[in-house]
């Protein structure tokens, strides 16, 4: 078999695929590039090597395959969000924290300022912020910079059901307000089972 002919990138695409289905990322990894030496262009390619580098803890390493996947496919944010607002689970010094925190804070100012709605809220699963609790630092200023920047780029999330348009917290503050967090993450999850308890 020609190891250049076009049908080898969808053999290594589809094979790369179901290793990443199998959790079996340095598969999946190996296969992507396969599939990116006949097609270097190839946008699946280049997505799948991201997602690879991103389950395995190279942080860095996705961001960049990440930014040729917003090149490859330059009418949808949701890459760009996902390369800019990247951070790695542990971090090894000061010196990284602060690199990371920074990049981090460019990153929300880039996408503030790039054209464009996200239309479907739920592609924006990527939960780096959450790794910003790892570094004992204060988180308020960044969580409350991408709560803004999600606020004006999800029109979704400013959604307010019809019946509570009027509502107004009860005065005095004697009755318990009640609060409902619907998730499809919370099942089976300890966070999911201490909210049972509220």
């Amino acid at each position: 078999i020609n190891p250049r002919h076009p049908a080898i990138t969808d053999i290594f695409s589809t094979l790369a695929r179901r290793h990443l289905l199998g959790k079996s990322f340095d598969q999946a990894a190996d296969a992507a590039a396969r599939a990116l030496l006949v097609a270097p262009n190839n946008f699946q390619g280049w997505l799948d090597l991201a997602v690879c580098d991103d389950a395995r803890g190279i942080t860095q390493g996705m961001v960049a395959r990440m930014a040729r996947v917003a090149v490859l496919a330059p009418e949808d944010p949701h890459y760009d969000y996902w390369r800019h607002l990247a951070l790695p689970a542990v971090l090894g010094s000061r010196n990284d924290i602060a690199y990371w925190r920074s990049r981090y804070r460019s990153g929300l100012e880039a996408l503030r300022n790039r054209p464009g709605l996200i239309r479907d809220p739920s592609r924006l699963l990527y939960s780096g912020y959450f790794f910003l609790a790892y570094h004992g630092l204060d988180d308020k200023p960044l969580i409350e910079a991408l709560g803004k920047l999600l606020r004006a780029k999800v029109p979704a999330l400013g959604h307010i059901s019809p019946h509570l348009q009027g509502w107004r917290p009860p005065a005095g503050g004697e009755r318990r307000i009640r609060i409902a967090i619907l998730s499809n993450f919370l099942h089976g999850h300890t966070i999911g089972q201490l909210y049972r308890g509220l």
